[in-house]
C-alpha cells in the first residue's frame, strides 16, 4: 500500500541510511546519535512545518466530521471525531513549534535545532502515540498552553476528552443513539431550536475561556479551541496560506448543517 509518509520520518530513515524499512528497527543507534547539522536545519524545519500543515487539515476534516455528526444526532461517533482533531491539532502545533515525532519501535522527539539528536521517549506517560502526543505537549508547552490552565472534573482537558473517547469507542457496548451522551445536551437543544451556529460562535468567540472547562460544552468546545490556537501557531511560524483544495472537502461538510455566517469558517480562512 503506497501513501504519502511524514517528510521529517523519510528524511531520517534516508540520513542515516535505511532503505529498507523492515530493517528500520536495526537502525536505533544510528538515528539516536544523529544530529541537525547547520546547512540542513532550515530545510527540516520547512518539511517538519508541510507536515504540521497536513495535520492541520486532518485536524479540520475530524473537527467538522464531529460538528457534522452531532448536527445529524450522530452523537457517539462524534466524541471520537472530536478526540481525534484535538490529537491532530497537538502535533501540527507540535510540527510547528520545531519538534517532530519520529517513530521507530519507541517513540522519539527531534527538536529540529542545529546540535540535536533525537530523544526516546520511552516510559509509561509516552506508552502509546495518544498517552505520549498529550504528554510530550504537556512537557514542552505547560500552562503557556490555554486549556491546560485548568481541568475539567480534576482531569486535564486532553486527557478527559481522550478517556470519553476510550469511553465510547472501547467500553461502551454499543453507540446510543437515537438516544445521546450527556455532554452534548446544550448542542441537542440547541440543533432543536435551530441555534447550533449560534452556539458555534459562542464557543469560538470565549476568550477566557470557560466552556472548555465546563464538561456540558467541552467536547465541542475544546477541539474547536485547540484548532484556533494550532492556526495560530502555524501562522506565527511560517504558514501564509492554506490550500484551498485540501479545505475544500471539510468546508462544504460544514455548509450542509451550520450557517454560512458562522465563525467556524473562520478557521479555513488564508492567512495571507
Amino acid at each position: 500500500m503506497n501513501f504519502n509518509r511524514f517528510r521529517v520520518q523519510v528524511y531520517i530513515e534516508t540520513a542515516v541510511g535505511c532503505s529498507n524499512l523492515d530493517n528500520w528497527h536495526s537502525y536505533r543507534p544510528k538515528l539516536e546519535s544523529y544530529q541537525v547539522s547547520h546547512s540542513d536545519e532550515d530545510y527540516i524545519k520547512d518539511q517538519l512545518l508541510k507536515d504540521g500543515e497536513d495535520l492541520y487539515y486532518k485536524g479540520i476534516a475530524s473537527l467538522s466530521e464531529g460538528i457534522a455528526s452531532v448536527a445529524m444526532g450522530r452523537h457517539s461517533w462524534s466524541v471520537v471525531k472530536f478526540y481525534y482533531s484535538v490529537f491532530y491539532f497537538l502535533r501540527s502545533s507540535l510540527a510547528a513549534k520545531g519538534f517532530a515525532l519520529i517513530k521507530n519501535q519507541s517513540q522519539y522527539l527531534w527538536e529540529i535545532r542545529a546540535g540535536e539528536t533525537p530523544l526516546k521517549r520511552s516510559n509509561s506517560r509516552y506508552r502509546n502515540d495518544h498517552v505520549g502526543v498529550i504528554n510530550i505537549f504537556d512537557d514542552l508547552v505547560g500552562e503557556n498552553d490555554l486549556l491546560s490552565t485548568n481541568t475539567i472534573e480534576g482531569k486535564p482537558v486532553y486527557v478527559w476528552l481522550m478517556e470519553l473517547r476510550h469511553q465510547i469507542h472501547y467500553r461502551q457496548r454499543d453507540f446510543l443513539e437515537p438516544g445521546f451522551i450527556d455532554e452534548y445536551q446544550n448542542a441537542k437543544v440547541s440543533i432543536e431550536r435551530s441555534l447550533y451556529s449560534k452556539l458555534l460562535d459562542r464557543y469560538y468567540d470565549d476568550d477566557t475561556p470557560i466552556f472548555c472547562f465546563d464538561a456540558d460544552h467541552a467536547c465541542i468546545a475544546a477541539p474547536l479551541k485547540r484548532a484556533m490556537l494550532t492556526k495560530g501557531d502555524l501562522i506565527r511560524n511560517g504558514i501564509s496560506c492554506f490550500s484551498p483544495e485540501k479545505m475544500s472537502s471539510a468546508k462544504k461538510l460544514l455548509e450542509t448543517c451550520i450557517s454560512s455566517d458562522c465563525r467556524v469558517f473562520e478557521l479555513f480562512e488564508p492567512c495571507c
